[in-house]
């Protein structure tokens, strides 16, 4: 119960101290994706391999959270995490959760608890040297498992660009007899690139014809 206690009040410690850091470059936030899960390829310590999923959402502009779900072939495990950027710096000059690198820790109570450990690539798609060390005191026995994750394919779509039309494409046929009649249509179609991963199409009328 004490181990629990330490445990939990060490979290709430990390929420606390976080408000006083300042987001003033970029870090592995900037390149995390905390809108969609990342597909993991897992390994453990016998060598056998699994798949599960990792996804990470925001709290406070510094700290995220990070639920873990393990699929080794019955029922998935899930687990939540609170989460920081790692520090950068040296001792006399150090830049808290200022990292590209994350780590994320979890109680899971009766004196077990887990980190999760990482790194992001450049664009965010991918997330490198990934290894959870989980931990239970009682026992006491370690679990250590490796991952490589990639975020789900679709994932981040596009947000439709407004398109401009073109010019209307020639002139507009008129009734010969009828000198007033000018009502032909011309049509034009542009195109206008959308946020995320996929790109939206715009359409536009050309005025009529004379």
């Amino acid at each position: 119960m004490r181990g629990k206690i330490r445990q939990t009040a060490w979290i709430l410690g990390l929420v606390v101290a976080a408000a006083g850091v300042v987001h003033a470059q970029t870090d592995c936030r900037d390149r995390l994706d905390l809108t969609t899960a990342y597909e993991c390829e897992i390994r453990d310590e016998a060598g056998g391999s699994s798949q599960g999923t990792v996804e990470f959402a925001d709290v406070d502009g510094v700290l995220f959270t990070s639920t873990l779900t393990l699929d080794g072939g019955g029922t998935p495990v899930v687990t939540t995490g609170v989460c920081s950027c790692r520090s950068r710096g040296s001792l006399a000059a150090p830049q808290f959760a200022a990292a590209l690198d994350w780590h994320c820790v979890s109680d899971l109570g009766a004196g077990q608890a887990e980190v999760l450990a990482g790194k992001t690539t450049g664009n965010g798609r991918k997330l490198k040297q990934v290894e959870l060390f989980s931990v239970d005191q009682a026992v006491p026995q370690a679990l250590w498992l490796r991952m490589e994750c990639e975020a789900a394919k679709g994932a981040g779509p596009g947000s439709a660009g407004p398109g401009s039309g073109g010019p209307g494409a020639g002139p507009g046929n008129g009734n010969p007899n009828d000198p007033d009649d000018g009502n032909g249509k011309g049509k034009g179609k542009g195109k206008g690139k959308g946020n995320g991963n996929g790109g939206g199409n715009g359409k536009g009328k050309g005025g009529g014809g004379d």
